[in-house]
């Protein structure tokens, strides 16, 4: 096989691991979040730390797409995130899959399948000129200042805001590590400590998280995860295309079939229920689920032992966002309907009405 089409393989394998670390990390989460010091008991969570290993695994696998293939073909497959995080929503909230999941999941994928097949690209130069880069960069800034600022005139875009600077700046980290990357190859791993790029990225990534909490926590969990699941990849096609000189090789019917083919991709995210982006959390911050978050909740248990995971962070006092291309986010649910009042340490009260 190709190396484009390791590349791709790696890319998928590494968008299913960063899921399955998520999901396994959430595990960890709720077995601890009844306990006072929850960051030293996850710290002996063996659980917990599995999911860790998975998600450094995911990154390694990501990495080693980018050194096999182009930036544009490695950074569109990430998006089979979305369609990996469904069944794990069912896993973790013990539910089936609703009609219309399955159908943006099929949609995503066939426009995945399409981009596969048409969507030849050449691998252009591996490290982009510096003053390329810094311009690049100037202009992302810019693009992530003026969103910050729509967020601050109008604060009900900042979801939308924080989660398109999110999207971008991933795909601007995934552009750099390919040109950090290539430094290493050629001159060794010495010498990435000396490219200004290695430091360009550590900036952009920890902007990258930054801007993603915010979107996480803006209380619009679904609106800021389809702007980072949308805005990412296009931000590091644009990025290849203008100084990676990557080329689609596509033309005639091909050419249109991959336009096609990243249409439906596209589509599908938005056939998705909104609860189906942040992995069954709530969509608006405050409603529960499509599914109804009453049948999650215990007759006569404390709104406080009963509160469903409207943030990022839940009830546990944990960030479940994991830092990615396309990073997914997992609600907290609990165990059982029994347990949850022991659970978070709120003793029920009797109710005191009818249901």
């Amino acid at each position: 096989m190709s190396t484009e089409v390791w590349a791709g393989i790696l890319a998928v394998g590494s968008a299913f691991v960063y899921v399955a670390a998520t999901a396994v990390q959430q595990v960890g989460v709720l077995k601890v979040r009844s306990k006072g010091k929850r960051w030293i008991a996850l710290l002996t969570t063996p659980v917990w730390l599995l999911g860790i290993v998975l998600a450094v695994s995911g990154f390694l696998g990501h990495v080693a797409a980018l050194a096999l293939g182009s930036l544009t073909l490695v950074s569109i497959l990430q998006t089979s995130q979305i369609v990996f995080m469904l069944p794990f929503s069912a896993w973790t909230a013990h539910a089936k899959l609703k009609r219309r999941e399955i159908i943006g999941a099929g949609l995503i994928t066939f426009g995945l399948i399409g981009i596969i097949l048409f969507g030849n690209v050449t691998k252009g130069v591996n490290t982009p000129p510096s003053s390329d880069w810094a311009l690049t960069l100037m202009a992302i800034y810019a693009v992530v200042v003026i969103a910050l600022v729509i967020a601050r005139i109008w604060p009900s875009t900042t979801a939308v805001a924080y989660g398109t600077s999110s999207g971008i700046l991933y795909g601007a980290m995934a552009g750099l590590i390919k040109s950090v990357l290539a430094v290493i190859g050629s001159e060794g791993a010495g010498a990435a400590f000396s490219d200004w790029e290695t430091y360009a990225f550590v900036l952009v990534a920890l902007s990258a998280m930054g801007t993603q909490q915010v979107a996480l926590g803006a209380g619009h969990l679904s609106t800021a995860m389809a702007s980072i699941i949308v805005s990412t990849p296009v931000a590091s096609t644009v990025i290849a295309i203008t100084i990676f000189d990557e080329r689609f090789l596509a033309s005639g019917l091909a050419l249109l079939a991959l336009f096609l083919s990243v249409i439906i991709s596209f589509i599908g995210v938005f056939v998705l229920p909104r609860d189906s982006l942040t992995l069954g959390a709530s969509g608006d911050g405050s409603a529960g689920s499509e599914s109804g978050q009453a049948d999650l909740e215990p007759q006569g248990a404390s709104p406080q032992a009963a509160a469903p995971a409207d943030s990022a962070q839940g009830d546990s006092g944990f960030a479940h966002g994991l830092p990615g291309p396309n990073p997914v986010t997992l609600p907290v649910i609990p165990n059982s309907p029994a347990p949850v009042g022991a659970a978070s340490g709120v003793e029920p009260t009797p109710s005191t009405g009818s249901s």
